[in-house]
């Protein structure tokens, strides 16, 4: 199958003069042409890192290896002078905080026409009548091009940054948490804004949230990440109906669904291990309910387990994988 992108052992360090935190592992996922692929985990486990590290926009206290080809263009050793080419037409993102990734100085309308006028050479005018058109694709108002951020509502500020992300056309867009200060409304109509702009404009797309019900909604596959590593990746509806990772079960076990009669909810004891450096073994062992001898010895590869499904677990094996 074809791929847009396709990572392979992503690793992601932070260097201080007193320590080295290996945020992100040594990550592979690939994303097929129009595919929605889900990054799912807690606060911490190296979702944005990652995503990060794809666009290039790191602090220079970070050292990024591995892999990453973007329409045949390995993307993390290219110089900087090169990314820059590549940053928004290629590959886009989306930011959790709007306001914060907005500037308050300038206007939407502006703001949404400098990518093409900076990568695309557009001229000013004809840049702003494009920006009123994203405008209009996004549900708003053409007339609020002149408006500034603090003129918006959090919502129409988060689609106002998706119209910014989408100005170049890129093959990849990258959302990170793209809906987690807004009220349920208005997420919805963010996640139907992002599938239709998905068909619209045959996007590819990574969107990373801690909230798996989420997810379900928008995502065609899920990697479940966990203290810098891919646990377990799955179709989606495979992912809910059997998860295989302990990790990944209590995750949905922590999951309460309107309409559903309340069961008890999971909880993970515990927390997630420090990375300065990484514990021996699987990084999950001191949480889990199924921990081996084993588990303390070495860290279990991602290996298939069955069609489009991959698990990180010495002790897997007691599911049944759906075929």
């Amino acid at each position: 199958m074809e791929r847009i992108l396709s990572v392979k052992d992503l690793r992601v360090t932070y260097r201080t003069p007193a320590v080295a935190v290996e945020a992100v592992g040594g990550i592979s996922f690939s994303l097929a042409p129009g595919e929605i692929l889900g990054l799912a985990g807690e606060s911490g486990c190296g979702k944005t890192s990652a995503a990060s590290a794809l666009m290039r926009i790191l602090p220079h206290t970070a050292e990024i290896g591995g892999e990453a080809f973007i329409g045949g263009t390995e993307i993390l050793s290219l110089p900087e002078e090169e990314m820059s080419k590549i940053r928004w037409r290629k590959i886009a993102m989306v930011f959790q905080n709007a306001q914060a990734a907005l500037n308050p100085t300038k206007t939407i309308g502006y703001q949404i026409a400098e990518p093409l006028m900076i990568h695309l050479r557009y001229p000013r005018r004809r840049a702003l009548e494009e920006a009123a058109s994203l405008l209009a694709r996004v549900r708003i108002d053409p007339k609020r091009l002149t408006d500034y951020p603090h003129q918006l509502s959090g919502g129409m500020r988060q689609r106002a940054v998706i119209a910014m992300a989408l100005a170049c056309r890129p093959l990849v867009l990258i959302a990170d948490e793209p809906t987690t200060a807004l009220d349920v409304m208005v997420q919805a109509q963010i996640i139907e804004l992002l599938k239709e702009l998905r068909d619209e404009y045959g996007l590819s797309l990574i969107y990373i949230s801690h909230d798996l019900l989420l997810l379900a909604e928008i995502c065609d596959r899920i990697a479940v990440m966990y203290a810098g590593l891919v646990v377990e990746v799955a179709p989606t509806g495979g992912l809910f109906q059997r998860p295989l990772h302990p990790y990944t079960r209590k995750l949905l076990g922590a999951v309460t669904v309107l309409g559903v009669r309340a069961q008890r909810l999971e909880t993970i004891p515990g927390a997630p291990p420090r990375l300065a450096p990484p514990p021996p073994g699987c990084r999950f062992a001191p949480r889990c309910d199924r921990v081996s001898g084993a588990c303390r010895e070495g860290m279990p590869p991602l290996e298939p387990v069955g069609k489009g499904r991959r698990v990180a677990c010495w002790n897997w094996r007691g599911e049944d994988v759906p075929s």
